[in-house]
This record gives C-alpha cells, structure tokens and sequence, in this order.
C-alpha cells in the first residue's frame, strides 16, 4: 500500500500440475528511468541439492520484503509443503531470470 492505495509489489504463481514457480515484482531501472518487470522462475527436475538451496533462499528472499513478510507467513506452510511435493515429483530446481519493460 502507498499512499492509501494497493499497489502490485510482487506475486508468487504456480499452476497446478506444473513443475515451475515463478515470482515477479516491478523495479525501477535508474540509469534508464524504465520501470521493469523482473522474473525470476525455479523449474524442478533439473537441478541439485546446491541449487535448491540457491532457489529456495531466491523466493524466501523475496517473500519476506516489506508487507509481503506479513502476506507470506500467512501461507508460509503451504508454500513449503508444495516445495517439497515438487522435489519429490520432479526432483530438485534450478533458476530461470528475465527482465521485461513494462
């Protein structure tokens, strides 16, 4: 919230069935004064151990900024109980970025 308002400030999306979750918020680029939808994806089944570790801290990191922290204790066992289903189907993830102007 800002000034009052809702604002967009980041989502967190799995679809059922999938081996990917995917999260994304709205940056600011200040060189080029662009705003900039960053993405960030874990795909399972192509990774380690390491990278799961890398994976995991990605989301958490990004789940526990601002008012997220609160959104996200909320449905904190969740995300962690389907974490781990994902593992176990598809086996351990790895990263996928990209950045979009918005």
């Amino acid at each position: 919230m800002r000034g009052g308002k809702l604002i967009f400030n980041g989502q967190i999306k799995w679809r059922k069935g999938g081996n990917t979750i995917q999260w994304s918020e709205r940056t600011v680029d200040a060189r080029r004064g662009l705003t900039i939808k960053s993405i960030k994806k874990v795909v399972f089944g192509s990774g380690n151990q390491e990278t799961n570790k890398q994976c995991h801290f990605g989301i958490i990191s990004f789940a526990i900024k601002g008012q997220r922290a609160v959104q996200f204790e909320i449905i904190r066992d969740i995300m962690e109980a389907l974490w781990e289903g994902l593992i176990a189907v598809f086996g351990y993830p790895t990263f996928e970025k990209g950045k979009f102007v918005l």
